[in-house]
């Protein structure tokens, strides 16, 4: 009997043309993701409360069965100005659209309509797994002194495991990341003024669910995502910043934070309208901070975060 080794892993993902039909993922549209989760049945299993005469339960029947999981990426620049991103495809299934600026510029913003999809392979040793009709939410998150990264929830679609032996996986597409540093991270803004970033927190949205109906089985986008954010800066004089006057003033602020410098590897999140909600006070090097949290506002544009990369 072989069992099956728990190291070795191997995701590859692709757009899908048509919602929950595979792509065939192959070598080339391998991922380099981190701390890759996954639950791989997910029923709705019901139960009937038959009339007998013990006391003990009674069978139950296996309701509809999906997938779910999450992942983190390493958010790189793509290579060369105006390149795709090379985790673009879990930002196109995530309720993102992709537009190019030929050498210049990539960018990522959320869509209301006309979402995307994606099939994944998941090799786990010698077993692989087909998700189809993949949807979810990204979110970033950076950290000063770690690696900035793009962390993902996804539904997807069952199907039965095969066992299989682990592809010839291509990561060539995937980039060095840089370490959150000052040299590295050249910007970060809050309301138009410099901060010093300790970390910064957008998270990923969960506005999709799994159903299955006579006539439908798909992950749905249905509910606002409603992204919440954190980011925690040195504290300065009040004269120069004053997040508790900001908050009671219900003031929109803009956010800004660019990771890299030379063209290729620049990676800029954005969020136009940052509204605090909570102010909690800490300290880090022997120096007080602010921890920030709120929400990102969406003034019905779809336009509450974006991720550029230049």
């Amino acid at each position: 009997m072989a069992t099956i080794d728990a190291i070795r892993k191997a995701i590859l993902l692709k757009s899908e043309v048509t919602y929950g039909t595979d792509i065939v993922p192959g070598n080339a549209d391998a991922y380099e993701t981190e701390n890759f989760s996954i639950k791989v049945f997910e029923s709705d299993a019901k139960s009937r409360d038959i009339d007998r005469p013990g006391f003990g339960g009674t069978e139950s029947a296996m309701g509809p069965v999906s997938v779910t999981g999450s992942f983190q990426i390493a958010l790189t620049g793509g290579g060369a100005a105006g390149s795709a991103a090379p985790y673009a495809v879990p930002l196109l299934a995530s309720q993102f659209s992709e537009t190019l600026t030929a050498l210049t510029k990539a960018v990522y913003s959320p869509v209301g309509t006309g979402f995307g999809s994606a099939s994944m392979y998941f090799h786990h040793g010698g077993r692989r797994r087909r998700i189809l009709g993949l949807r979810g939410g990204c979110g970033f998150k950076l950290e000063a002194g770690s690696f900035p990264y793009m962390m993902c929830n996804f539904a997807g679609l069952y199907t039965s495991p095969t066992d299989v032996s682990m592809p010839a996986a291509d990561f060539s597409a995937f980039k060095n990341a840089d370490i959150i540093t000052n040299a590295n991270t050249p910007t970060c803004t809050l309301n138009g003024v410099n901060q010093i970033l300790e970390s910064l927190d957008i998270s990923a949205p969960s506005n999709f669910s799994y159903t299955n109906k006579p006539g439908q089985e798909a992950v749905l986008i249905n509910a606002r995502r409603n992204y919440t954010a954190s980011i925690t800066v040195k504290q300065t004089d009040l004269a120069t910043f004053n997040p508790e006057a900001l908050a009671q003033a219900n003031t929109l602020m803009a956010l800004a934070v660019t990771h890299g410098t030379a063209a290729g590897k620049i990676v800029k999140i954005t969020a136009p309208r940052f509204q605090i909600t909570g102010i909690t006070e800490g300290e880090s090097d022997g120096e007080k901070t602010w921890a920030l949290s709120g929400t990102l506002v969406d003034e019905g544009n779809n336009d509450e975060v974006a991720l550029e990369l230049a």
